[in-house]
């Protein structure tokens, strides 16, 4: 098994597999057309969608609208999803912790503003705890867009999960 390079990592992310190598495309039935996927494909897969009784909501981007927003402490499954599926990592700069084992912290706390996808980013516990030590301040001026200044004084931003298509 030949080991492929590593991207460095530019946004504080875990470097990232380069793909081995790319597939042909050509008429001989190749896995991959070039023209996506044909009209019987493109209906079983609604099919399952339907049968599966998937909905998609969008993370959002820009300004929130808070339409996910929910008056309770703890997110709802899916907005627990929403956050995550968005910042795949701890949101503090060049950790590179998965955030499907850590918090999902208020960035404003609870009371004062709702629960929602733009008061909403995933910490490890090790940063959870530097975020609310003294000297230390996180602020979300934009959903999944942290900003963290340290008690020297120096700032960082840490921006959403990059995913390849």
């Amino acid at each position: 098994m030949d080991a492929t390079p590593q991207e460095a990592p530019a946004s504080g992310n875990p470097p990232r597999q380069k793909p081995a190598r790319a597939f042909a495309i050509g008429s001989r039935g190749d896995p991959h057309p070039a023209s996506g996927p044909s009209q019987a494909q493109a209906q079983q897969l609604a099919d399952l969608i339907r049968r599966l009784n998937i909905t998609f909501r969008p993370v959002v981007q820009g300004k929130c609208d808070h339409t996910d927003a929910e008056a309770r402490y703890t997110p709802a499954r899916g907005l627990k999803h929403l956050v995550r599926a968005r910042t795949a990592t701890c949101t503090a700069p060049s950790c590179g912790g998965r955030a499907v084992f850590y918090d999902l912290d208020h960035t404003v706390a609870h009371p004062d503003v709702p629960t929602c996808q733009c008061n909403l980013a995933p910490k490890c516990r090790r940063h959870h705890r530097c975020k609310q030590a003294p000297g230390w301040k996180v602020e979300q001026p934009e959903p999944g867009i942290i900003r963290w200044t340290v008690p020297s004084g120096r700032t960082y931003t840490t921006s959403p999960t990059v995913y390849d298509l």
